[in-house]
This record gives structure tokens, C-alpha cells and sequence, in this order.
């Protein structure tokens, strides 16, 4: 048996080839891990996107369904003398102008529907368009919100993030480079240890083959050119200091980027139940002239305004709700939340 006590010892060539391979691996899994956490990423954002742009269609559609059907109600004031005739030319006016909203609201509608089709497919994998009646009951102040994760206690959640682990494999494999370097410099002491056995009955000779014997030998050799080993371990062991260097910066970026977004996202949180607030507010007025109008003592005009307001004021609100939904999927890809955003890690920790 053949035992290296310097070269070869702790690695040698064949070692170094099946660890940087599995090493290779690991870093392709962490590229197909970064491309699913960056789809995802956008899927959730287009989805949500779609789901709040249906609600303004919904809301705009409610608000060109009560203007018709008082127009129905003016047009019998107006034959019977209770209402000047102007205040059809108004309400016509006033539907005109709500028609367009809606329009406006079904073509951005439709562009979101189609944008996530991208993402969403149907069972042959060909893109699914869709519409209106798949929207879900959605209100954006009841719908789950995250744990909001307090800035000290992030930094669990930095090593999680995919280009980091995939830095910190290079970084891994740059090291298993110097050591292959550092081993070739080595000069080769190898103990060669080996037992004779008896080949049968003594023959004409003597005894020297006919016990069990020991014999151990010792084999030195001093590599002579070492010039292209030198040269390959200073550039791997630059190599090194380079990528520690990068994961120090990426850290920071990374610290930077979670806070930012977790910023963002107490203040989508904050605007939010403030737009609910408005919509509130503005339906209570709306409400109250109405029941003014009822009695004579508003105008149509007045109702008109009370109406839009109230309307755009649910418009924003839902907007809002997609701007938190937004942050929300900003960081959970930021602190890479593969549970929440759909996706399972496959990455071989072998």
C-alpha cells in the first residue's frame, strides 16, 4: 500500500475534480434558483396588478350604472316639469364622460390580463388570457399582511438570499484551486508499506522466502519547475481576495436593498389604511347629497362631484393595495421567501 505523507495527501488531482464538479453543480442550481426567484418576482407582481385594475373596472362600472339609471328617473322629472330639460343634457354629458373612464379602466384591464398570461399558462402550456369573472374577492386591509421583520432582526434572512450562497460557492471553489496550487508545490514523500508471504515449501536457497515479512519503504522527490505552480496560486489566491471582497459589497447592497424596500413597505401599508380612511369619508358625503338632492335642497351638479370623488377615491385605494401587494413581493424576493413565493429549493448542500 501507498501512503503520500506531503503531496497527494489531502488532495491530489482526482479529489479536486470531483469536488469542483459537484462545486459546478451546485453553482448551475443556484443560476436555474435566481432565474425562478426573478419569474416569480414578476408573476406575483403582474397578478396583482390585474386583480387591482379589475376592481377600478368594477368601480367604474357601478359609477356609469347609477348615472343611467338616474338617467331614467330625470327623464320622467323632466316630462312631468318637475326639472329643466338642461339637466338631461348634463346627465348625458356626465355618462359620456363616465363611459370613457370605463374604457380607459377595460383597456388597462386588458393589457394587464394579457401580460400575465406570460406567466400564466393552461394545461398544453400555451398562455391563458383571463377576464373579468375569474377576479377574486379581494379587499386589500383584510388580506394577510407579513410579520414586518424588525431591521436587527434581518440579517438571518441576508443569508438566504441565492446570489449570495452562489458567491460564497465560488468563493469555496477558489479555495479547493489554492489548495490543488499549494499541493503541487509540495515535494512527493510516499510510504510504501507492503507484507511478503511464504510462496510454499522451502526450496534450494535457503529461508529468505519462507516467513511473513514487513517491508516498508520510504520514496522523496523534489519537484524541480515550479514556476507555473507559483504563477497559478498567486492568480487563484488574487482570485480569492477578489471574491471576498465582492461578497463583503454585496452584503452591504443587499442590507441596503431589504431596508429600502421594508421602508417602502410600512409606507404602502400606511397609505393604504389612509385611503381607506378616504374612501370612507368621501362615500359618507356622497350619501349625505344624495339624500340633499332627494329633497331639493342640492343640485345635480353637486351629486355629480360627490359621486366622482367617491369613486376615484376607491380607485386609489386599490391602487394602493397594489403598491403594498408590490412591496410586499419586493421583499419577499429581496429576503428570498421561496415558501411565499411559490418555489422549491432544489439546491444539492452536498
Amino acid at each position: 500500500m501507498l501512503f503520500s505523507l506531503l503531496r497527494d495527501r489531502n488532495i491530489d488531482p482526482r479529489r479536486f475534480n470531483v469536488t469542483d464538479a459537484r462545486l459546478a453543480a451546485r453553482e448551475a442550481e443556484f443560476d436555474v434558483l435566481l432565474t425562478k426567484l426573478g419569474i416569480a418576482q414578476k408573476a406575483m407582481i403582474a397578478y396583482w396588478r390585474w386583480v387591482a385594475l379589475g376592481q377600478k373596472i368594477q368601480v367604474y362600472s357601478n359609477l356609469l350604472s347609477i348615472a343611467l339609471e338616474r338617467e331614467i328617473g330625470l327623464k320622467k322629472e323632466v316630462e312631468q316639469g318637475a326639472r329643466a330639460a338642461i339637466v338631461l343634457t348634463e346627465s348625458l354629458q356626465n355618462i359620456t364622460q363616465r363611459k370613457s373612464l370605463l374604457a380607459n379602466a377595460e383597456r388597462d384591464f386588458a393589457i394587464a390580463a394579457n401580460e400575465l398570461s406570460l406567466f400564466y399558462r393552461d394545461d398544453t402550456g400555451s398562455p391563458a388570457i383571463v377576464s373579468e369573472k375569474d377576479l377574486p374577492d379581494y379587499d386589500p386591509v383584510i388580506n394577510p399582511i407579513d410579520k414586518f421583520y424588525e431591521l436587527q432582526d434581518l440579517n438571518a434572512l441576508y443569508a438566504s438570499r441565492p446570489e449570495l450562497k452562489q458567491l460564497r460557492n465560488s468563493i469555496t471553489r477558489a479555495m479547493r484551486r489554492i489548495e490543488i496550487n499549494q499541493n503541487s508545490l509540495l515535494p512527493r514523500l510516499d510510504l510504501d508499506f507492503g507484507i511478503s508471504q511464504p510462496l510454499g515449501t522451502i526450496g534450494e536457497g535457503g529461508f529468505s522466502r519462507d516467513e511473513t515479512d514487513v517491508i516498508i519503504g520510504l520514496k522523496f522527490t523534489v519537484p524541480l519547475e515550479q514556476r507555473v505552480a507559483r504563477g497559478a496560486l498567486a492568480e487563484n489566491e488574487a482570485k480569492l481576495d477578489a471574491l471576498k471582497q465582492e461578497e463583503r459589497l454585496m452584503q452591504d447592497q443587499i442590507q441596503l436593498e431589504v431596508r429600502n424596500i421594508l421602508i417602502d413597505l410600512r409606507t404602502a401599508e400606511k397609505l393604504l389604511l389612509l385611503a381607506k380612511d378616504e374612501v370612507n369619508q368621501s362615500e359618507a358625503l356622497r350619501k349625505a347629497e344624495i339624500r340633499r338632492f332627494k329633497k331639493g335642497a342640492s343640485d345635480f351638479f353637486l351629486v355629480n362631484i360627490r359621486e366622482n370623488t367617491a369613486a376615484e377615491a376607491k380607485v386609489r385605494f386599490f391602487l394602493a393595495g397594489l403598491q403594498r401587494e408590490v412591496a410586499q413581493t419586493n421583499f419577499d424576493a429581496a429576503t428570498a421567501n421561496l415558501e411565499k413565493l411559490g418555489i422549491s429549493e432544489s439546491i444539492n448542500n452536498n
